[in-house]
């Protein structure tokens, strides 16, 4: 499981990703904050996404919703806007934000 900063639902709570072999993101609702076992219903956000190293979760636009990166092997960035919050796949077209970034260790959003 991946945990992001800024949530698919925008509401100041990290939700848990899970990124799974068959490329499917699978994201768990944070219902209860800090607390014992405060995820809750789960949707898939996305799909082809079969490297978890490449995969980048981050608000790009400062809406509090968390848009999905591609860091893909010729050193392009993709990302995807997230349109609707948290729900199956939310994310819009892939728009491409940076080049020459290669390496996804070394390609860090802050």
């Amino acid at each position: 499981m991946t945990q992001c900063r800024a949530g698919p639902a925008a509401d100041g709570k990290s939700e848990l990703i899970q990124i799974q072999a068959d490329g499917q993101i699978k994201a768990c609702h944070n219902d209860l904050a800090f607390a014992p076992s405060p995820y809750g219903n789960s949707v898939i956000i996305a799909t082809g996404f079969t490297d978890p190293a490449r995969v980048r979760f981050m608000d790009l636009d400062g809406n509090g919703r968390s848009e999905i990166a591609l860091i893909q092997s010729n050193g392009q960035i993709k990302a995807w806007h997230n349109y609707k919050g948290f729900d199956t796949m939310p994310y819009g077209a892939a728009q491409l934000i940076a080049t020459d970034f290669p390496d996804p260790a070394r390609a860090i959003f802050i």
